[in-house]
Formats: C-alpha cells, sequence, structure tokens
C-alpha cells in the first residue's frame, strides 16, 4: 500500500516508517518494553534495530495492509500504529501503542479517528476492529 502522512494539527503527524526510522522506532520499544510486553506479542521478538529494521522492511513490501506507521508529537517519535487489511471481507484491525510520556492527551484517539476515515471513506472498508484486552484499562 501507499506510504502515508496525515497532519493532525497540534504538532501531531502519522506517516508510515522508512528505513530510516529503524533506530528511534526501536529505542521507543526498548524504553517501553514493561509498557508493551502484556499486550504486543511481538515485543519478545524485538531486541535489536535490525529486528525493528527487518519489521519495517515487511510493512513496506506489502500490498494490502497499512501497518508500519509512526505517530509523531512535535518532531518526536510517540508511538505506533498500523491497519491490517482483510481484503476477502473488506475488514481490517486497527492496532496501536504509545509511549508513555505521550499518554494521556488524546494523541491515540484522533489517529483512531484518522485511520478509521482512511478506512471506511479511502479504501471502501465495511468493518474495522479495534481489539483491547478488558484489563487494559487504557484502550477502553
Amino acid at each position: 500500500m501507499n506510504p502515508i502522512y496525515w497532519d493532525l494539527g497540534d504538532g501531531i503527524a502519522v506517516r508510515t516508517y522508512t528505513l530510516d526510522d529503524a533506530e528511534e522506532a526501536f529505542a521507543l520499544v526498548d524504553a517501553n518494553r514493561d509498557r508493551l510486553h502484556p499486550w504486543m506479542i511481538w515485543e519478545p521478538q524485538t531486541r535489536t534495530p535490525a529486528d525493528t529494521r527487518a519489521f519495517i522492511e515487511r510493512c513496506l513490501a506489502s500490498e494490502t495492509d497499512l501497518e508500519g506507521n509512526g505517530i509523531w508529537v512535535d518532531g518526536r517519535l510517540a508511538g505506533s500504529m498500523g491497519l491490517r487489511v482483510d481484503v476477502s471481507d473488506a475488514g481490517a484491525e486497527i492496532g496501536y501503542w504509545i509511549g508513555r510520556d505521550f499518554e494521556g492527551r488524546g494523541i491515540i484517539t484522533r489517529a483512531c479517528r484518522r485511520f478509521f476515515d482512511f478506512a471506511f471513506d479511502e479504501l471502501g472498508l465495511h468493518r474495522v476492529e479495534l481489539c483491547a484486552a478488558d484489563t487494559n484499562t487504557r484502550s477502553r
């Protein structure tokens, strides 16, 4: 799928990762490992910047999904977000996480709204799911 760049206002932007983002993205994962581990099954396999680079390469190669997008706030990487598309039923699932320094500011809410608009209005999907564990109170 084509790369995105969305300016959400107030210094918030969402854009597709490039390979140049691998070090910064890995550093954010590493700094938030304790928060990610209970919810993100990929966290234990993300041990080096090379692992993050491989993830970005897979995302860039996808023709259907829009995974591997960074959320930037005032030029700092704040989190990650993606859309996994199921073309067989015109649906998708949104996934996201945000670093501890950025939570509670409505950043994910704004980014999710933009992803929902994109999925329904631009991709013509009929269903988009956002799944969160019931014990993950921050994502309810």
